[in-house]
């Protein structure tokens, strides 16, 4: 709805969204239904409340021709400088101005370089673009040459054999050379720019006819590779060059289709005519003016000699004036940090030396842009990030418009008319902004309300805070929303006064479940939602520990198919005294440091455990089923048992014999850890099969189950909630466009087909509910006047546009042939028409099958939408888009397909159809559209003579039949059949309830309803409905008009009742209560909303083709060639990454979306400023939070990631490791150039260096003679140190090393066996020889052969090793374009000599490691090792793959269901080597070591039983059945493998290791016990997170550049975790080996503990139970949150130190916390005090047991207890006596866990 406000769009999100689960999670009870809507309904639950921000405008007000002539710039460069970068003679910006005057300021100036902080919107990209242009301008305003561009790509290169570059015509042209570059650290920004550059080219070629600049694309997109097309080309450089002239002129094709479209369409397209320069050949040859690139793709044309003459061009052209200046633009600065943005720096430094542009060159002009960059610390980073004096920089912020209005507005003149204004009343939304303007009133109300207090800083405002400023306190909600509806449709009146315009962020949540008190007593259930049946207590929203009845609280589980409630609770861990069989249930997990899964069917049987309250299983459902397993081939029996439970304790057990049970648990075999739920329900007898699932089902980690908790799926939440977002702000024919961000390429494919595909299932249902509405009774007469109007385009009354409605739905011919009737003119044919719309319409009980599928196809096509649905093989059929075959999706242009082969396609696309909609009409869980009260499907016809019985009753015994046939999906296409001939259960079942009452035998009365239904075609031999013959199929779906009836037993809902029995398989009922409203159902709610396609496409790095990707780009800015349709082809989602790695400028879009919550403040920041770039006067952000604490966080304080202040970026010169790195890089380069014959064909990112074996004899002599005598390694070294704040000596160490160590250092790592990369430059950097510039030098590809397909046809994906051995493993399912593509082993795809080949060796050399054979252990070792060298146990060896590649399953990939299997959880890095602690030093009672050129492994052991490799040709298959959900791959392979081993990555970089072992008075003789001390694991991992942040902190870096991390070490005493810190660049920043110095690590530990300790425990952190953003958590270490506590932390900090343990930050809280305990206690039995004993404070139960609350990191154990806790004991036992037992607990664990300690307390005798 255009002109829609931030809450209305909202409110109808969230409308959709509550109705959405309500039918999605329907349950039974009414009752239950009705107190869970009202949960949903309380503020903050799935939507916070809007923030609100108003974005500023930037007044244009310097004349170009003023800003020129302070520019010094001649008066005809003013004439067109406006019209080129603008496309009209706009005034600039100020800062844009200034950017003019300064960058083309003489070469003494003081000031020439200019970085522009302006906001969102301002024009920062003008800001370079301007002055970039101006220069071009200037040059060349008198000419540009003779001649025209050479079209080499129009020659046949068949034939042809010569190849000239596109500008070897032109003569007397400029010297070609690099102007300007422009480095941008994303593909997303370049694209931004180039169109907008290319705008500008297109104008500026109408100054002489020709093009007036030329610029170009690099990047790893740009056609070209690593071949130059030089002399006389053979077969193989024609076929290069074929290929890529192939492509340049469908782009050039394309360029002409679009010359007639708009130019803001034009710029988004290549065109080599305006300029463009479109293969980096053609730049090569001849350089681009104007070069865009990006970081990675500069530093390989750095290294490598294949562009070296675009360096060379460039430095003569410099080299030769003075007064030639070389632009370098900068976008996005700040994006630039910590040891990348480093490494950046130096990237630049060697891109100026290899231009031969000197420190500090005049000649140097420096553009940047960035969103914060403040005073000296700002100044100090440009100048190391550019090797450029900081005083010769300006920093321009930009000044925006401020709004103008005084606060509180006068609403006296808007109330009169606010209704209006808010119904859209034109004169009314004018009035109020001719009163008050409110857009300038809502900014200045923004701006005031959300003014931080602590620093002035302006930030995005609640909604009802900007509402106080803006009309005081008592301001009216409804004046307020007239004001936004008159700011949405106001107008800035100039460009000289913009006013600021809005963006709406917005923050919905992932349903995380339901949960609810067990005790069926509960008194705490409201009366409203109380009913005499109802087994469980009061609702919750969130997990709690108890109710205030003192039940326990459990989760809330349903049965998907009949609605029926369960339980579900946690086990809490094993307590004394507990009989076996008994367990303890809670709400959440207990073990928090564990990964327990949050999917309920995904819960181990050990840890979770379903109950089902006040119910048994009847009688006729089987109560046990059997399972073989696959690992022993024996059968187990699972089934269904009595159940004890007591709802106070949480104590669930099986009941005995003579108990009154109290409900029905699951039981499993003792010796099989099952999952937790059962694959079936017990209500309705409901169940799944678990084949595909049984290795998992076996290991608890998986079960197919109709029960569910009431968790939303995030792909789905993500659809209602984008989808209704998008109608909202959409029109009524279209929906508003939208990007989706995601942090993966995977998530990013899951969201583009998740998205289309829950869209397309709910456009559907929608549709049909639409068709089976009762509409307007009509006649065949009024049918014809009807399209007679049509024909005239009269208009038409109400009732009769729902006549025309129906026409229209018919089809065409209809109309006609009414038509032609009408004029008594009509033809036999017609007149058979008309008189079959007569029967089947107009005179129809209900809506005959074809009927219904021919207008629900005719809907779907009136979209634009594919009635066969979204599977990605649905989209051609018999290998033609199915749009091809129908009239209403065929562009007039596109040929009409054979008139035979187009009805057999419009035939298969209807059977798909059909069966699609027997889906939604049959779909179970309370969703099928009999139960919602719309209509019910049976037989045409009267068939009570066949029957025997009367009419009505022969209708309810067929439609209730085929109700059964329905849900049980046995129909064609419903994925369920039957190889018999007899009654499925549930019809044989319901037939014999229903026989007994028409004194009918059962069996007799079945067959004769089988043969009646297979005589009228409606079933085949095996009971399957035949919707396949749609046209035929003799079924119509009748309204229901007599009400609807609900079960009194099972509450199943039914139309046709007149026989009395329940549909329900296991109902044995026969009273029925009658139902006043249907449900209030979603898709009946949806189908009164405006119906629309959605087609979302991915765009990412693996979208191939280029041209796939230039074809999504262009149809996402509607820009259709002839043979395209908006309906049909347009896009309306693009679904990317965060980095749209990709590119595409969105221009105008009005909605972004994050599928999940960004990382950081800054991330938010960059992709919600990818919305309201046009000025609109709304724009919206819309952030979907999935669980997880992250989320959770910055859901619950969405201001943080609103207005949190962006960090300050900063760089780390001072590093010699990393300058080192490049200086080896850039003098290998310089000396492998120097040889007579230069290595040739590398591929490597990393320099062509040749072969790592040809090193030491062919190369090494003389390039260790260059190194050692060549002056170039004086210039190399004086250049990357140029500015940079090394320590005194460093250059010089730098220099020496490069001159006498390197090369003897690279033949040391060609010698080292660990380093298997055949490539010298990759070797050397894996081994931290040479940079990586954030290269994942192991990367690999995921390949999908193809016969006789190309190589980049092959390629599915590439990942870096250490992220492909898990999201590549064996089984892994990877998305992509609405496929899935199961990963089954490991091959390597060539290109040889124009052909594809495979590696005979895909795996590559393995790696010996060992592993301990103790799992408490599971040290890992690099290298043969028989004993475990931290625990002594015995060591398995086993081989290490790096592989390199990864192949997938042969045939057709899978169409996307919703569901993927993921690759598996790893565990965290480990170190692969023993720390050599006695070389190290101590620090207290810790002892630290520090490691260099030591493994660190990420292993993939296949959960331990390593992969077995079978051979299939070139391949290596892993082919275990159970790793795959769907079919095994190869099941011909077998027999023994041929290796087998486990896949990894290793790297190296520098580590300090920490082991504490002698901490004073706490844990085991000074070490933290992880076995013995539940605060153990998390006191070293919270410390840990402490000791990182502490570094960083020293190092003046953030954080995220180190790595931490624990692992296990046994002493003779316990075990315990050694911590260690690594350098999270690869191969090392000397972080790591900086802080390893006693003095300097202590110092910075006390450091960090003296600024934390105040401010931890400040009452503004004491909201902070655990851990939180302010203190230890960040996204990267979101997975270890639960484990993190700063009260831990700075425990562990004090002991390290020497400082006194500071107890009162456990126990001061104790007496608190014992009370709490207390009072839970007493709900039960009243007999538990608080007391204190020696100074502990003690919980007793009577004389029978005391615990007593101790400091966490103290022993629990008796006889490594402190003397306080001793002392405590004795106290107590004296005041109770010597009988009374007394245990030590810890207080941090039962505080967050009381339910264990509860059960002790009360279990105390």
């Amino acid at each position: 709805m255009p002109n829609a406000t931030p809450g209305e769009v909202l409110d109808y999100i969230q409308e959709a969204y509550h109705k959405y689960y309500d039918s999605a999670f329907w349950l039974r009870d009414e009752h239950l239904m009705r107190e869970r809507r009202d949960l949903l309904d309380e503020p903050g639950l799935t939507a916070q409340e809007i923030l609100l921000e108003a974005v500023l405008a930037y007044p244009s007000e310097v004349p170009v021709d003023q800003a020129c002539a302070a520019a010094g710039l001649p008066a005809e460069v003013a004439k067109h400088l406006g019209t080129v970068v603008f496309g009209r003679d706009l005034d600039l910006r100020k800062h844009q101005a200034q950017s003019l005057k300064t960058s083309l300021a003489s070469n003494d100036a003081p000031k020439r370089n200019v970085v522009v902080t302006s906001g969102t919107g301002s024009g920062k990209t003008e800001s370079f673009l301007v002055p970039v242009i101006a220069r071009l301008l200037k040059e060349r305003i008198n000419g540009v040459g003779s001649g025209g561009l050479h079209k080499w790509w129009n020659e046949n290169w068949g034939s042809a054999n010569t190849w000239q570059s596109s500008r070897s015509l032109i003569e007397e042209a400029p010297q070609p050379a690099l102007r300007a570059l422009l480095l941008y650290p994303t593909n997303a920004l370049v694209e931004d720019q180039v169109s907008r550059l290319r705008r500008a080219a297109t104008r500026a070629k109408e100054i002489h006819g020709a093009p007036m600049f030329y610029f170009g694309r690099y990047t790893g997109a740009t056609p070209g590779g690593t071949y130059y097309p030089e002399g006389h080309l053979d077969a193989k450089g024609r076929r290069i060059v074929r290929d890529a002239a192939r492509d340049i002129k469908q782009i050039v094709s394309e360029a002409a289709r679009l010359a007639d479209r708009a130019e803001e369409i034009r710029g988004q397209f290549q065109d080599p005519s305006c300029g463009e320069m479109l293969t980096r050949w053609d730049m090569i040859d001849a350089p681009p003016d104007i070069l865009i690139t990006n970081v990675s793709m500069l530093n390989i044309m750095l290294m490598r000699e294949h562009e070296s003459r675009l360096f060379e061009q460039t430095r003569d052209w410099l080299a030769a004036s003075e007064d030639n200046h070389f632009s370098l633009v900068v976008d996005e600065l700040h994006g630039y940090r910590g040891t990348a943005g480093t490494e950046v720096s130096l990237v630049i430094r060697n891109l100026l030396m290899r231009l031969g542009l000197e420190p500090g060159s005049p000649q140097l002009r420096c553009l940047g842009t960035s969103a914060s960059l403040n005073g000296e610390e700002g100044k100090e980073y440009l100048e190391q990030f550019f090797g450029v004096a900081r005083d010769t920089f300006e920093v321009f912020p930009g000044e925006p418009r401020l709004p103008n209005a005084s606060l509180p507005v006068d609403s006296s003149v808007i109330e009169p008319i606010a209704q209006q204004a808010i119904d859209g009343d034109i004169e009314a939304l004018d009035q109020i902004i001719g009163a008050i303007s409110p857009r300038e009133a809502l900014g200045a109300a923004c701006r005031e309300a959300g003014t931080r207090e602590d620093d002035g800083a302006i930030v995005p405002a609640r909604l009802g805070a900007i509402k106080q400023a803006m009309l005081g306190g008592g301001g009216s909600e409804v004046v307020f929303n007239a004001v936004l509806h008159a700011a949405a449709r106001e107008k800035s009146p100039s460009l000289k006064e913009p006013y600021p315009s809005f963006r709406s962020h917005m923050f919905l949540r992932q349903i995380q479940g339901m949960w609810a008190c067990s005790n069926p007593k509960c008194d705490q259930v409201d009366e409203a939602y109380r009913n005499p049946d109802r087994q469980i207590g009061k609702m919750f929203k969130h997990p709690a520990i108890k109710c205030g009845c003192g039940g326990q609280v459990l989760e809330l589980l349903y049965c998907y198919d009949c609605g029926e409630v369960y339980l579900g609770g946690y086990v809490t861990p094993c307590v004394d005294r507990a009989e076996a069989g008994q367990v303890f249930l809670e709400s959440g997990p207990t073990d928090l440091s564990s990964n327990v899964p949050g999917l309920v069917n995904e819960r181990p049987h050990t840890k979770f455990r379903w109950y089902w309250p006040g119910k048994q299983v009847p009688t006729d459902v089987s109560s046990s089923w059997t399972h073989s397993d696959p690992s022993t081939k024996k059968q187990k029996t699972f089934g269904y048992t009595s159940a004890n439970y007591d709802p106070l304790y949480g104590l669930l057990e099986k009941a005995q014999h003579g108990d009154t049970p109290t409900g029905t648990m699951f039981s499993c075999p003792n010796d099989v850890n099952a999952p937790a739920l059962p694959e079936k329900c017990p209500a309705c007898d409901s169940k799944k099969s678990q084949h595909r699932v049984l290795k998992a089902f076996f290991a608890g980690s998986r079960v197919n189950s109709p029960i569910r908790g009431l968790r939303t799926g995030l792909n789905v939440t993500t659809q209602v909630i984008a989808d209704r977002a998008s109608t909202k702000l959409g029109t009524p024919e279209r929906t508003a466009q939208m990007i989706a961000f995601t942090d993966s390429r995977d998530d990013a494919a899951d969201v583009a087909a998740g998205l289309e595909l829950n869209h397309f299932r709910s456009l559907l249902r929608q549709l049909v509910f639409r068709a089976l509405k009762p509409g307007a009774s009509f006649s065949i007469m009024q049918a014809q006047v009807v399209a007679v109007k049509l024909q005239k385009d009269e208009a038409l009354s109400t009732d009769e546009k729902e006549i025309a409605s129906v026409i229209k739905a018919q089809g065409a011919a209809l109309q006609t042939a009414l038509l032609m009737q009408s004029m008594s003119m009509s033809n036999p044919e017609q007149e058979s028409l008309v008189d079959a719309f007569e029967r089947d319409v107009v005179s129809a009980k209900g809506v005959s099958w074809s009927v219904l599928v021919s207008g629900v196809m005719n809907d779907l096509l009136a979209l634009g939408e594919n009635p066969a649905g979204t599977d990605a093989s649905k989209q051609k059929v018999a290998n033609e888009f199915w749009w091809r075959y129908f009239d209403q999706t065929r562009p007039s242009t596109v040929t009409r397909l054979e008139l035979n082969a187009e009805s057999e396609g419009r035939q298969q696309v209807r059977e798909t159809l059909s069966s699609l909609i027997a889906a939604a009409l049959f779909d179970a869980g309370g969703r099928d559209l009999e139960t919602l009260g719309l209509a019910f499907a049976c037989p045409l016809g009267d068939h009570s003579t066949k029957l025997g019985m009367s009419e009505l009753q022969a209708r309810d015994l067929l439609a209730n039949v085929v109700r059964l046939l329905g849900q049980a999906r046995l129909y064609q296409g419903g994925g369920s059949s039957q190889s018999s001939t007899n009654m499925p259960t549930g019809v044989r079942r319901f037939v014999e309830k229903v026989a007994p009452s028409l004194n009918r035998d059962a069996a007799d009365l079945g067959e004769i309803v089988g043969v009646l239904l297979r005589d009228e075609d409606i079933i085949n031999e095996n009971w399957v409905i035949q919707v396949g013959r749609y046209s035929s199929l003799k079924l119509e779906l009748v309204s229901i008009q007599g009400g609807l009836h609900r079960c009194k037993k099972c509450s199943r809902v039914s139309a046709n009742v007149s026989l009395k029995a329940c549909t329900s398989v296991n109902c044995s009922t026969t009273g029925f209560d009658p139902i006043s409203e249907p449900e209030d159902d979603y898709y009946r709610w949806l189908s009164e909303q405006p119906a629309h396609r959605l087609n979302v496409e991915e765009l990412t790095g693996q979208t191939k083709p280029l041209s796939e990707q230039r074809r999504r780009q262009r149809l996402f800015k509607k820009a259709f060639l002839e043979d395209e349709l908006e309906s049909v082809h347009g896009i309306d989602t693009l679904s990317v990454t965060t980095t749209m790695e990709v590119g595409v400028d969105i221009g105008s879009l009005e909605l972004v979306m994050m599928a999940n919550m960004p990382p950081q403040r800054f991330n938010y920041q960059q992709r919600v400023g990818r919305a309201g770039r046009m000025m609109q006067s709304f724009s919206y952000a819309l952030t979907i939070c999935r669980g997880g604490s992250h989320d959770d966080f910055y859901y619950t304080n969405p201001e943080r990631i609103t207005g949190d202040t962006p960090p300050q970026p900063y760089l780390d010169l001072s590093r010699p490791e990393i300058v080192m790195r490049v200086a080896a890089a850039e003098c290998l380069r310089r000396a492998f150039a120097s040889l007579d014959e230069s290595p040739v064909g590398s591929k490597s990112t990393h320099g062509a260096f040749g072969k790592a074996a040809e090193w030491d004899t062919v190369y090494k002599p003389d390039i260790s003679a260059w190194l050692a005598t060549d002056t170039g390694v004086d210039l190399v070294v004086t250049s990357l140190c140029y500015l940079a704040p090394l320590a005194g000596g460093e250059p010089n160490r730098i220099m020496n090393y490069c001159r006498s160590q390197l090369a003897d250092q690279v033949s040391g790592v060609v010698a080292d066996g660990r380093y298997i990369q055949v490539e010298l430059s990759e070797r050397l950097a894996t081994a931290g020889v040479l940079p990586m510039f954030g290269f994942p030098t192991q990367s690999r590809n995921l390949f999908k052969f193809k016969k006789d397909g190309k190589l980049e046809d092959m390629v599915l994906s590439d990942r870096a090793l250490d992220h492909a051995i898990w999201a590549f493993s064996p089984g892994s399912e990877i998305p992509k374009d609405k496929q899935i593509h199961t990963a089954c082993g490991f091959e390597l795809l060539r290109e040889v000599r124009g052909r594809v080949e495979s590696d005979p060796d895909p795996l590559g050399p393995s790696l010996a490691f060992s592993k301990c054979s103790d799992p408490d252990c599971g040290h890992i070792m690099q290298g043969v090792q028989e004993t475990c060298e931290v625990c002594t146990q015995f060591a398995m060896q086993f081989d290490l793959y790096q592989p390199k590649g990864f192949i997938t399953t042969p045939g057709q990939p899978r169409d996307y269901d919703g569901q993927r299997q993921r690759g598996p959880t790893l565990s965290p890095p480990v170190l692969a080597f023993k720390p050599d602690y006695a070389s190290g030093f101590s620090l207290g009672p810790a002892r630290v070591a520090l490691a260099s050129d030591e493994p660190i492994a990420l292993v993939n052991d296949n959960g331990g039983e390593l992969f077995k490799f079978r051979r299939k040709y070139d391949r290596m298959i892993v082919n275990d059945e159970h790793l795959y959900r769907d079919h095994q791959p190869y099941p011909e392979l077998e027999g023994d493998p041929e290796c087998e081993g486990a896949i990894g990555a290793v790297f190296k970089t520098d580590i300090m290791t920490m082991l504490l072992e002698k901490l004073p008075a706490v844990g085991y003789k000074g070490a933290l016990d992880i076995e013995g001390q539940k605060a153990a694991g998390p006191a070293i991992t919270s410390f840990g997170e402490f000791l990182k942040v502490a570094a960083a902190r020293e190092l003046d870096v953030d954080p995220a550049e180190l790595r931490v991390g624990t692992q296990n070490w046994r002493l003779d005493s316990c075990v315990t975790r050694q911590l260690y810190v690594a350098d999270a660049l690869e191969n090392g920043a000397g972080y790591s080996r900086h802080i390893c110095d006693p003095s300097r690590l202590r110092d910075l530990i006390k450091t960090h503990y003296d600024d934390v300790k105040k401010n931890w425990h400040d009452p503004t952190h004491a909201d902070c139970d655990r851990s939180c953003p302010d203190c230890l958590r960040n996204y990267n270490n979101r997975f270890l949150h639960a484990s993190l506590d700063w009260r831990l932390a700075l425990d562990v900090a004090e002991l390290v130190l020497g400082e006194p343990l500071d107890v009162s930050r456990w126990l001061g809280n104790a007496k608190h916390i014992g009370t709490r305990f207390a009072d839970l206690c007493n709900l039960h039995d009243g007999k538990v005090q608080v007391e204190e004993a020696d100074g502990l404070v003690a919980i007793t139960r009577g004389n029978n047991l005391s615990i007593v609350l101790s400091h966490p990191l103290w022993h629990m154990r008796e006889g490594l207890a402190q003397n306080a806790q001793q002392n405590a004991k004795l106290v107590l036992q004296a005041n109770h006596g010597s009988a009374l037992m007394v245990e030590f607990v810890d207080i941090r664990d039962l505080a967050h866990h009381p339910q264990t300690y509860i059960v002790k307390m009360l279990d105390a005798q």
